[in-house]
This record gives C-alpha cells, sequence and structure tokens, in this order.
C-alpha cells in the first residue's frame, strides 16, 4: 500500500471547505427497528418452510353414516389408510439413490415399485414393502440449471412399524 504524496505547490488553488454533518437517529432507529423485524419475518417464514416440508399427510378413508340410535349424531369408521412422502431435489449423477430413482422415470407396473424405509429421529422405522414410486420431475428446466428430480413415495399396503429400540 502506498502513501499519497501531493506537493505542496498543488495547494496553493485547493479550497478549503467546512462542513457540519447532522444524524437523523430517530429516522436510524426506524430503520434498525425495520431491519429488525424484517429478520424476524424472514427466520418465521424459514421456520414454516421446515416445519411444512417435515408434515407427511395421512391420507384416510373414513365411512360415515347416520343411524337411528344415535338420534342424528353421525357414526364413523376409519376403513382405509395411506401415505404419501414428497421429495424434491436436483438431479445427482452418480449418487446411487438418485440414480436409482431416475431410473424409474420410464418403467410401468411393478417395475416402479420399491421398498422404502422410513426412519424416525427416535429411530422408529417404518418399512413400505413395494411402494409406488411416482417420478414427478426429471430432466427439464433451463440449459444452465440443475435438472430437477422430485418423486412421490406411495404406500402399497400396510406398512411394517418397527417401534425403536
Amino acid at each position: 500500500m502506498g502513501l499519497l504524496t501531493i506537493p505542496t505547490s498543488d495547494w496553493s488553488d485547493a479550497m478549503f471547505v467546512n462542513s457540519t454533518v447532522k444524524l437523523d437517529f430517530g429516522t436510524i432507529r426506524k430503520l434498525e427497528r425495520a431491519q429488525i423485524i424484517a429478520l424476524e419475518q424472514t427466520a418465521e417464514y424459514l421456520h414454516t418452510e421446515v416445519v411444512q416440508a417435515q408434515v407427511v399427510p395421512f391420507d384416510n378413508g373414513v365411512e360415515e353414516w347416520k343411524p337411528f340410535d344415535q338420534k342424528g349424531w353421525t357414526r364413523r369408521l376409519m376403513t382405509a389408510k395411506s401415505v404419501t412422502i414428497s421429495v424434491s431435489g436436483k438431479r445427482n449423477v452418480g449418487d446411487a439413490g438418485n440414480d436409482y430413482i431416475a431410473g424409474l422415470a420410464f418403467k410401468n407396473g411393478r417395475d416402479s415399485e420399491a421398498d422404502f424405509q422410513w426412519t424416525f429421529p427416535d429411530g422408529t422405522k417404518i418399512k413400505f414393502k413395494d411402494a409406488v414410486i411416482n417420478l414427478k420431475d426429471f430432466i427439464s428446466g433451463d440449459s444452465t440449471g440443475v435438472a430437477p428430480l422430485s418423486f412421490d413415495v406411495m404406500s402399497n399396503g400396510k406398512p411394517e412399524v418397527v417401534p425403536a429400540g
């Protein structure tokens, strides 16, 4: 880093200015508060996205009927259940799992089924035998982007629940 040297002869043409800077601390405080609110809203949005991403809805079949002996109250019976786990990401050629899912792109029937295990943080495992892999996005997008890979893992019959421990 060098020093800037100005010959004294150049100072003869210099103009000296006296200035005062006034800071509006009220406006600065408002901007700081707005910044904090924006950060809080961003954090809340991200938290909501993470929570929603961790929700896997059950598709339940419930039959309803209104027998006379219930005096107008509805009776219900859970008659069916299924689970759909939606996964979305990017295509990563060379990754074994990614390549396996992508390899199902043009398969139908039993050829589009695979065993799938869902492990919870507490160690509980849900094992889906012959789950249907429903590939949704594959090799598409703009020419400069990484191709998407998204799919649904759909239960195909009753899964096995293995408790933690």
